[in-house]
């Protein structure tokens, strides 16, 4: 699955606000004093890497199924001293092969894993090296306010929270579990975890984000028929018009035990 260059611009300066600032200090913390290696899974344009190079510094591989989406990563950074590579890949047929690759000291993604099944969530648990960081940042957690409150607001977010499960190219997605899933998978003896809120909080100002959530959801809840036409736009209009939005997301951090 891949996303515009236009949404993932809009997307960013909430993503920034909203990433739990301890966990990034906690790692930052972890990784001082050390040259790492860091591989950005599903990186995009490079969200991550300008959220977290400035403090981890480093050596930066960056991997994403869609080229333009690494053009403009390289077009943006290339000349940086911390962007080392970008590489082209299918993360459902080649993640332990790049994970074997680049040998990361940190492995990292953004809006990822709830777009992940299980099974790939299982694979990449199972291919985290003992001694290596896994951040995982702004996985949606499956609670929304708008206000005001949209008329049918709990029948159409029941539809949508079903649709976020259907499969993105992973297989059936986790969604909102994704995260507390990963986190079990991941606690035991060779990892500590932690998860962090990382909510999106909107007004006004950012109408343009507000709007295009609105229409992305609309277009969700129209497939699954859970509302009547009527129904829908009613709903949908609301939501466009929406004075306060809050849109949860969960941080993940795993750092090694030893």
């Amino acid at each position: 699955m891949s996303f515009s260059i236009d949404w993932l611009n809009l997307r960013e300066p909430a993503d920034s606000r909203a990433r739990d600032s301890a966990l990034i200090a906690r790692l930052t913390d972890w990784a001082a004093g050390r040259p790492v290696r860091v591989l950005d899974l599903g990186s995009g344009t490079g969200s991550s890497y300008r959220a977290l190079a400035p403090a981890l510094g480093g050596h930066w591989t960056l991997t994403d199924i869609d080229t333009a989406l690494l053009a403009e990563a390289r077009h943006r950074h290339g000349d940086a001293p911390t962007f080392a590579a970008t590489r082209h890949l299918d993360l459902v047929r080649d993640l332990e092969a790049v994970i074997s690759e680049v040998r990361p000291d940190i492995i990292c993604g953004s809006a990822l894993i709830d777009l992940a099944s299980s099974t790939w969530l299982d694979r990449l648990a199972g291919a985290l090296p003992r001694g290596t960081a896994l951040y995982m940042a702004l996985s949606y957690d499956g609670v929304e306010v708008w206000t005001p409150n949209p008329p049918h607001e709990g029948v159409a977010h029941a539809a949508f929270l079903d649709h976020q499960r259907t499969d993105k190219g992973f297989g059936p997605a986790m969604g909102p579990d994704a995260a507390r899933y990963l986190a079990e998978k991941l606690a035991g003896e060779t990892h500590r975890v932690w998860l962090g809120d990382s909510p999106w909080i909107l007004d006004g100002t950012e109408r343009d984000l507000i709007s295009a959530l609105a229409a992305g959801s609309t277009e969700a809840v129209a497939q699954s028929g859970a509302l009547t036409d009527a129904q829908l736009g009613d709903w949908a209009a609301h939501r466009a018009a929406a004075d306060h939005v809050r849109i949860g997301h969960t941080d993940l951090l795993a750092l090694p035990r030893d």
